[in-house]
């Protein structure tokens, strides 16, 4: 653990091949440690560090955990290779396309929040994720979520979607955030049952959802939408 140090230079862990964890976060390193030889590790901490490029991890198949989030890294890595992986966190950095996540079908937390990009990751693989944050991004049309049936958390507010995303198949959903988009109609959430918390406020949406069959509802916020006075 060296995360939090005044370190500039990442340490040679080119020959620590037996290496599961490296937490260098909020360190002021520059640049990513070369990790193609450390193929068994499961977790890379590089939050909040100062590096321009993304490490290559297509060596480290192990890898569970990566941590990318609030860094200067432009392009998201190439993780095709690491099928075991089951977080990726890349929000706030100055990425401008989404990482290509089709083969890591173990994926559980995908978070892209506060990043540039402007279409919304293919999640139709990822039938283990649970959480998905793409809340202020770029993006303009909702990511399809009707493969990913654990889903528990999606956060698609202050986005530019105008189209609410189908959400009938994710009857695990608990958690869903719409709001400050430009949806014109809410979504149909008769389907699910465990919903908890459901944010609609600051669309225009005229209509109302129908709520009667979400009894777990404990937040409903529909406030400074264009629903007709019931004065």
């Amino acid at each position: 653990h060296l995360y939090n140090t005044p370190i500039t230079v990442a340490p040679d862990v080119t020959q620590n091949t037996a290496l599961e964890l490296l937490y260098l976060n909020y360190t002021s390193i520059t640049v990513a440690p070369d990790v193609t030889q450390n193929t068994a590790l499961r977790l890379l901490n590089l939050q909040g560090t100062s590096i321009t490029v993304a490490p290559d991890v297509t060596q480290n198949t192990a890898l569970a955990d990566l941590y990318l989030n609030d860094t200067s890294i432009t392009a998201a890595p190439d993780i095709t290779q690491n099928t075991a992986l089951t977080d990726l966190y890349l929000n706030s950095a100055p990425i401008t396309v989404a990482p290509d996540v089709t083969q890591n079908t173990a994926l559980e937390l995908l978070n892209l929040y506060n990043t540039p990009i402007t279409v919304a990751p293919d999640v139709t693989q990822n039938t283990n994720l649970k959480y998905l944050y793409l809340h202020y991004s770029s993006i303009t049309a909702a990511p399809d979520v009707t493969q990913n049936t654990a889903l528990e958390l999606l956060h698609l507010h202050s986005t530019v979607i105008t189209v609410a995303p189908d959400i009938t198949q994710n009857t695990a959903l608990e958690s869903l955030y719409l709001h400050d988009t430009s949806i014109t109609a809410a979504p149909d959430v008769t389907q699910n049952t465990a919903l908890e918390l459901l944010y609609l406020y600051n669309t225009p949406i005229t209509v109302a959802p129908d709520v009667t069959q979400n009894t777990a509802l404990v937040a409903l916020h529909l406030d400074n939408c264009e629903l007709p006075s019931t004065e």
